[in-house]
């Protein structure tokens, strides 16, 4: 029988990185970042993200005029900044973001890519798949009496969210304590001190470093502290805007062993056929770098196609250098697009991958799904690119934060636990374990659309192939 052990040398944290030397990708001179913008429906997302396009001259004044007549003859007047991002019909009838929107803009320091994700539950899965790919995160929180409130409780999602971009090795945050114009102006900064002790804790219990958190006061439709801070509305805040705080982001620090490596390892998330480029491959590099000067013959998995690049963008911006952290656009030739699908690997020649359906994994149970984890459980990986069914095949041990064991094989894992498991996935996938590839390792894990914890590999084990994948559920591996 198939027997596990956990690793005898713990991780000494669960999102932990080294800072690359490798050279980052700049565009115009200006390093590239990408941010996932995240938040409860209603909670003023879209409008921040609107009005900050037209603080950055993203968005013309026809542009504005054109949105702001529209969202009037809906009778929705306050959403005219909203509507420069929800272009969907359905998004504007309802006023909800329903599918995950990017849109770059350039700062004085920075060339950003903003990931628009869903606030509604129905739509986590837009949001899981934006933030595997970002650098850092910005999530929205209504200031007014009763949103907040709202959307922290079990009913709400701000937590989950939360608990998304921390599973997706996000580690630099800004907390948007948005809509203060709803708030009496003696009230604010009570109001505000109220919402960021209320959050502190929980982000501790998490795993962010409270000196990776930024808590601003902003007014996404009156546009307060998105590129100043404005010190008439809100004279008792002493930190920085919001456009300050993309400055000061740095692409995600990678380990360099990870980054400098000449073995390219990217994973695809989308194919199209572009206007004028040409057949395009949308991927994360996840290890190594691709430097236009000197491009490696690549091969695509598991197909095993060669696959010649002519050229890439990095943040829709062409590029010379994209290295391990960055979201590239592929231009290639020679073959067929209907061949390649989200989740497929490109690679060099000189780095063979293989795919597994075994992997040992460290996992945190979310608490509010008050759901625990046990043997026997079927659960849905979002892995990268890719989505499988997976189940618990052995709970190994109870751990703490550091990966250190507990308790030994305990029977069920309750909600605020971390534990050391074993999945069974239903398909193979290219997956790696944190230490070889990180961005390939990590996991959220979901049950019926709730998000049941957050993981990352520890462990990739030699395939088991069985002809009903439903006996996993009853019967181990034979080794």
């Amino acid at each position: 029988m198939l027997h596990s052990t956990l690793s005898s040398q713990p991780t000494k944290y669960f999102f932990t990185f080294r800072r690359s030397s490798s050279p980052p990708a700049l565009v115009e001179g200006k390093e590239t970042v990408t941010v996932l913008i995240a938040g409860h429906v209603d909670h003023g997302k879209s409008t921040i993200t609107g009005h900050l396009l037209v603080e950055c001259n993203v968005v013309s004044e026809r542009e504005m005029r054109k949105a702001t007549k529209e969202a009037k003859e809906l009778g929705k007047q306050s959403f005219n900044y909203a509507f420069l991002m929800d272009q969907n019909p359905e998004e504007r009838t309802h006023g909800v973001t329903i599918h995950l929107g990017a849109i770059s803009l350039q700062t004085e320091e920075r060339c950003v890519t903003l990931l628009d994700a869903p606030g509604h539950r129905d739509f986590v899965a837009a949001m899981i798949a934006g933030g595997l790919r970002a650098d850092a995160g910005i999530l929205v929180i209504s200031a007014q009496k009763g949103e907040f409130e709202a959307g922290w409780s079990t009913a709400g999602i701000t937590k989950e969210h939360l608990l998304i971009m921390v599973g997706s090795g996000i580690e630099t945050l800004a907390i948007l304590v948005n809509k203060m114009d709803t708030v009496h102006f003696s009230k604010l900064e009570a109001r505000f001190l109220e919402i960021q002790n209320t959050v502190i804790p929980y982000l501790k219990h998490l795993g962010f470093k409270r000196k990776n958190v930024t808590f601003i006061p902003t007014s996404g439709l009156e546009g307060v502290n998105l590129s100043t801070v404005d010190s008439k509305k809100t004279p008792w805040f002493t930190g920085p805007s919001l456009i300050h705080f993309l400055n000061s982001l740095s692409r995600t620090m990678v380990d360099s062993d990870v980054a400098n490596t000449k073995e390219v390892v990217m994973t695809v998330h989308d194919v199209y056929r572009g206007d004028m480029m040409g057949d395009c491959i949308a991927a994360h590099v996840a290890r190594g770098f691709l430097d236009s000067r000197d491009l490696k013959p690549l091969i695509l998995l598991p197909a095993k196609l060669p696959l010649t690049v002519k050229s890439f963008l990095v943040n829709n911006h062409k590029a010379t250098v994209a290295s391990a952290g960055n979201n590239v656009v592929l231009i290639t030739a020679g073959i067929d697009l209907a061949s390649v699908s989200r989740g497929n690997v490109i690679t060099t020649t000189t780095c063979p991958m293989k795919p597994s359906n075994r992997i040992i994994a460290q996992i945190f149970v979310n608490k509010e799904a008050d759901m625990p984890i046990m043997k026997g459980l079927t659960v849905l990986l979002h892995l990268d690119g890719n989505v499988v069914s997976a189940v618990i095949q052995h709970v190994l041990a109870q751990v703490d934060f550091a990966g250190n064991v507990q308790k030994a094989k305990p029977k069920v894992v309750y909600g605020g636990q971390w534990a050391s498991v074993e999945l069974a996935l239903d398909r193979e996938v290219f997956v790696a374990d944190f230490k070889s590839i990180p961005a390939m390792s990590r996991f959220i894990m979901q049950d019926k659309g709730v998000t049941m914890g957050i993981g990352r590999v520890t462990e990739v084990k030699k395939s088991k192939f069985h002809r009903v994948w439903s006996v996993c559920l009853n019967k181990e591996y034979d080794e």
